[in-house]
């Protein structure tokens, strides 16, 4: 799985109380204010590759498997409202086994995650409208595959927070969708990646990236390098440094795209915070990384040192 981690990377993609996401957080768009949240991005342009394709594991909801060897194209744009359901199938696809989805949600059967007709989905695809309709700074970025000139898939999806001006962002109190104990669990895991968060990005500008996500059947063939390159892009143009927590999967890809690690930065979780089931190894640790784009190295705030 390539990502930065559902775990502070979410902002509630459902729920739109305190949203939160853990980790992942989940967008929320209105078509009447389509135009002015994008307005800071509105200048993305297509991010592309092409490459070939010899063989990929279909998605049983919507990802079709291509013909062999045929040319796949892969496209970064941001989503739109008619994406949300294929947005979230490839992030559910990636995510619906990982340990803190589990926790966020641990009524829903990992299958009813990667169903957009079940309930759960259903309910998902209402709160992340809902959140799209009032957030100005939160923007959500689509991977598409064309193998053919009449067909598109969307393969991969990130949802970035970008703060123009100062950040007014606070840790949540509380994940008004949970009982007991699952409200404790999860705020246990969530709470000290937040607390990192507000203590070296409290009223700066920066980027923050939620999460990245690629469907399994399209990992490592470059789909989470152009998701980032087209965040750096963008941070690039707006001058601002880009923010984000990665657990062991995706460090490697961090790295190689040129992000450092924040001195201080690293979360361990705690053992017999989640269930047996649910504990895996490599989300115990998360570590905070930062990429500066050029011009940009001295405009740090002083919270944040770098390896």
């Amino acid at each position: 799985m390539v990502h930065s981690r559902l775990i502070s990377c979410k902002q509630s993609p459902n729920y739109p109380s305190d949203e939160l996401t853990v980790s992942g957080s989940t967008p929320k768009h209105q078509e009447v204010h389509h135009s002015r949240k994008h307005r800071d991005i509105q200048n993305i342009r297509g991010y592309s590759c092409s490459l070939y394709s010899q063989q990929h594991a279909p998605n049983s909801q919507t990802i079709e498997k291509p013909p062999t060897s045929t040319i796949m194209s892969f496209t970064v744009l941001p989503a739109l409202i008619p994406d949300i359901t294929n947005v979230y199938n490839a992030y559910f696809a990636a995510f619906a086994q990982d340990p803190i989805t589990r926790a966020l949600f641990p009524d829903t059967k990992p299958e009813d995650m990667t169903n957009p007709e079940s309930e759960f989905r259903k309910s998902h695809t209402t709160h992340t409208l809902s959140y799209w309709h009032t957030s100005s700074t939160q923007y959500t970025l689509k991977c598409t595959t064309t193998p053919t000139p009449t067909t598109s898939t969307t393969i991969g999806m990130a949802l970035l927070d970008i703060y123009t001006t100062p950040s007014d962002w606070t840790p949540p109190t509380s994940l008004p969708w949970l009982a007991e104990p699952h409200h404790t669990r999860a705020l246990t895991l969530l709470s000290p990646l937040w607390n990192l968060r507000e203590r070296l990005w409290k009223n700066e500008r920066y980027v923050y990236v939620h999460v990245m996500a690629v469907h399994p059947g399209f990992q490592r063939k470059g789909v989470g390098k152009l998701l980032m390159a087209e965040a750096m892009r963008v941070a690039r143009q707006a001058g601002l440094p880009v923010y984000l927590e990665a657990t062991k999967v995706g460090r490697g890809l961090y790295e190689g795209l040129g992000f450092r690690r924040v001195k201080g930065g690293v979360v361990k979780r705690e053992k017999g915070v989640l269930p047996d089931e649910l504990e895996g190894e490599e989300e115990a640790e998360v570590v905070a990384m930062v990429w500066v784009p050029e011009g940009v190295e001295n405009g740090l705030p002083k919270a944040v040192e770098l390896e």
